[in-house]
């Protein structure tokens, strides 16, 4: 269907933007919902893997492109772009496989999360630092990441809990509802516009806040009708 209404074939054509704005909807709920189903703990107990697993096979991956490319006669700076570009793992992609399979919440899964938030991270640092200096973007850069999860343990982890436990005292299933779409996206967009970090983990955090919570189990239940809708465009 996304192959007949594109601008590659004749006929209709869609609106691409506008498309791709709901598969990022899609995205932004399907890293919510993922983030529901791991907790803070989980994700430290695997940093002694995940965060020098990262900088390593992204720094041999990306010198394995810069050797390869340079064979091929291509220019220094795109050989560095494409290294960089195939260290790089989707989260959205790999996340959604793991959790096919079943394997999200085994330790490899558990390690493939904190693995790509390293990485997310570095691309982010990466993306800033052709802005400007590469040591002052990144270090503002990890600043402003750490402070967005400082955010979302000092003040997450209790307000977010608290808000969803006086809705569901409502009784009000639409207002329940509501909310969830209203941090999930309020969340994931706050991320990319205020702290620069990407959509996904902004949105990844927003489920972690909630993981532990007695509302957990209803969010992901009212969540998948969302995450399924609009992941549908992503695909």
């Amino acid at each position: 269907a996304g192959i007949i209404i594109g601008p590659f074939t004749p006929g209709f054509v869609g609106d691409v933007d506008s498309i791709l704005e709901l598969a990022e909807i899609g995205i932004v709920f399907l890293m919510f919902g993922v983030g529901l189903h791991f907790s803070l703990r989980d994700l430290w107990m695997v940093r002694d893997i995940a965060l020098p697993g990262a900088l390593i096979q992204m720094t041999l991956t990306t010198l394995w492109g810069i050797g390869l490319t340079q064979l091929w006669g291509w220019s220094l700076e795109a050989s560095v772009i494409l290294g960089l570009t195939i260290s790089m793992a989707s989260t959205v992609v790999l996340l959604r496989g793991l959790e096919d399979h079943g394997l999200l919440n085994t330790i490899h899964g558990r390690v493939a999360v904190g693995w790509l938030i390293v990485e997310d991270i570095v691309t982010v640092i990466i993306l800033e630092g052709g802005q400007g200096s590469l040591l002052e973007t990144g270090l503002f850069t990890l600043a402003k990441a750490g402070f967005f999860v400082v955010v979302m343990l000092l003040v997450g982890m209790r307000f977010v809990p608290w808000l969803f436990a006086r809705i569901a005292f409502t009784k009000s299933r639409e207002l329940f509802i509501l909310t969830i779409a209203v941090v999930a996206l309020g969340t994931a967009f706050a991320a990319s516009e205020f702290f620069g970090v990407s959509l996904a983990l902004g949105a990844f955090l927003a489920g972690v806040t909630i993981s532990e919570s007695t509302t957990s189990y209803q969010v992901g239940a009212d969540a998948l009708p969302f995450r399924e809708v609009f992941a549908t465009l992503w695909r």
